[in-house]
């Protein structure tokens, strides 16, 4: 499985994401940051990869102060892999 998180520091921030989002997108919810991002705020808003490029203009058209950054999370059944968001 394949998906890409917004990370904000800011829980607040994270709603407004996540409801300005759900304008555009459908299949999006909030989950728990992963511990490997040593991020405050525990909560980040994921999406399909294929919706990146509308989270992203979203973020540069919104002053999200608390954004922290994208990532792509490829999950298997064994591990995670966390990598910069980048296409």
């Amino acid at each position: 499985m394949q998906y890409i998180i917004a990370v904000f520091k800011s829980r607040t921030e994270s709603y407004s994401f996540i409801n300005i989002m759900r304008s555009y997108v459908k299949n999006i919810k909030i989950i728990a940051t992963p511990k490997e991002l040593n991020m405050p705020c525990g909560i980040s808003v994921a999406f399909d990869v294929y919706n990146y490029n509308i989270a992203l203009m979203l973020i540069s058209r919104r002053n999200f102060s608390s954004f922290s950054g994208m990532y792509k999370i490829i999950q298997t059944h064994n591990s995670i892999k966390i990598l910069p968001a980048h296409f």
